[in-house]
């Protein structure tokens, strides 16, 4: 009787073990503009589960693919999912639970995920502007509140504005990229501008990273045509 019941605990231990768990996601927050890259890590979650913050789905959502170049017990598969945020669900900050549905079953990480309202108009977090470009070329910016309202300006070096052009979307406002215009060889100051005035001006000290004392001249542009 005492084997039979021990056999019993093990099984019931075993079966915990084998329930699907929902532990944690990386990063835990981002703007409500969403277009934030995650991973969502557990347990024994399967290839099929559906994933959201709130309301709102994730995009691009799919479970981790077996790598042949891993043994067996090194698999993420069943363990980790990758996705995007989606935008806030009422385009508002604040916490909201982050939930998974595995097999019908719901797996809640209790106010998991932090949606940040955008600090001003528009914020600039990350950009790829080369140094020297040609006409088409592609210019990239990665932030918040980059909808329709704002725009790029090519400054010459008395900083009167040759070109403006209009932001592109990628990714809702979040991350957007617009192309060289056509216009005069010579080398530009880039500005990025709201219509209410709001101005970021890309400098050297944001791609010079860890470099504290470097000088932060703003970024130029070279165009050759």
């Amino acid at each position: 009787m005492r084997r039979l019941w021990m056999w019993s605990l093990v099984a019931g231990f075993t079966a915990c073990l084998l329930k699907p768990t929902l532990a944690t996601i990386t990063p835990a927050f981002g703007y409500v503009d969403g277009c934030q890259a995650v991973v969502i890590q557990g347990h024994h979650l399967g290839t099929a589960a559906k994933g959201r913050i709130g309301s709102v789905p994730f995009v691009d959502f799919k479970a981790a693919e077996e790598d042949e170049t891993y043994p067996e017990h090194a698999q993420d598969v069943g363990f980790k999912y990758f996705g995007v945020s989606g935008p806030a669900p009422d385009g508002k900050g604040g916490w909201y639970d982050v939930i998974l549905e595995v097999d019908g079953e719901e797996l809640t990480i209790d106010d998991g995920w932090y949606y940040r309202e955008c600090p001003a108009t528009f914020a600039v977090d990350a950009f790829d502007i080369p140094t020297d470009a040609d006409v088409g070329t592609v210019l990239s910016f990665e932030g918040c509140g980059l909808g329709g309202n704002v725009t790029v300006l090519f400054l010459d070096d008395t900083e009167a504005p040759i070109a403006e052009v209009p932001l592109v979307s990628d990714c809702n406002t979040a991350l957007v990229h617009t192309t060289v215009p056509s216009m005069p060889a010579g080398t530009y100051t880039i500005q990025v501008t709201a219509t209410d005035g709001t101005v970021f001006s890309p400098d050297a000290c944001a791609i010079e990273s860890g470099d504290t004392g470097a000088t932060c001249l703003p970024v130029q542009i070279t165009v050759t045509n």
